[in-house]
C-alpha cells in the first residue's frame, strides 16, 4: 500500500512548475501543490523556475595585435515557460551554455573590446621597433608624432590616444640622435 501511494504522489514545490505527460503527450503544466498521477501511465517532469547562475567556460580571444585575451563570465537565466521548456529543448543548461559561450566570442570580438589591447600594445611595439632600427647610427626614421609623444611621457598616453583619435596623423622626421630633423 505504501510503495503504491509513493508512486501515486509528486510533490510540486513553490519555485517548480510540473510538466505532465501522459503516455507521451503533454498533458499541460501543473501548479505547486502535492500532485496525484496514475502510476506507470503518468509522468511529471519538475522544472525549476528560479534564476540560475551558471559560470561560463573561459573564452580565449587573440587581438589584432596577436595579444591573448582570456574572457570570462557568468550567464543568469530564467525559465518563464515549463511546457515549452520540457518539449523544445532537450538540455536547457547545456543549450543556455552553448549560447553564453558563443555570445562571449562573439562580444569579444567586438571592435570596442579588441580596440583596448590594441591600443595599449601597438605603441610599445612602434617603440620597440625603434630601438632596434636604432642600432644602426646611419637610419633616419619616419613616424607619426603621435608615436613621439608617447615615448616622451608614456603616462599620458591613453588619454592622448582618446584625443587624437578623431585627427589625422602628422609626420616628424628624427634623425639618428633623436632629436627632429630639420628640412
Amino acid at each position: 500500500m505504501q510503495s503504491l501511494l509513493a508512486t501515486t504522489v509528486r510533490i510540486v514545490k513553490q519555485y517548480e512548475r510540473g510538466v505532465l505527460f501522459r503516455p507521451g503527450r503533454v498533458a499541460g503544466a501543473r501548479e505547486p501543490r502535492l500532485r496525484l498521477i496514475v502510476p506507470v501511465v503518468d509522468v511529471v517532469r519538475r522544472i525549476p523556475l528560479r534564476v540560475i547562475m551558471m559560470p561560463i567556460q573561459s573564452q580565449v580571444l587573440i587581438s589584432r595585435g596577436n595579444m591573448r585575451i582570456d574572457a570570462s563570465g557568468v550567464a543568469d537565466f530564467r525559465v518563464r515557460e515549463a511546457v515549452k521548456s520540457a518539449v523544445s529543448i532537450e538540455n536547457v543548461h547545456a543549450a543556455i551554455d552553448r549560447i553564453a559561450q558563443t555570445t562571449l566570442r562573439k562580444v569579444g570580438i567586438n571592435t570596442d573590446i579588441r580596440g583596448i589591447p590594441d591600443l595599449a600594445t601597438l605603441q610599445p611595439r612602434n617603440a620597440q621597433s625603434l630601438v632596434e632600427l636604432g642600432v644602426d647610427k646611419n637610419i633616419t626614421v619616419v613616424f607619426p608624432a603621435l608615436s613621439m609623444s608617447t615615448i616622451c611621457d608614456p603616462g599620458a598616453f591613453p588619454s592622448r590616444e582618446n584625443a587624437a583619435a578623431d585627427r589625422p596623423p602628422a609626420s616628424v622626421a628624427v634623425s639618428p640622435t633623436g632629436s627632429p630633423a630639420s628640412g
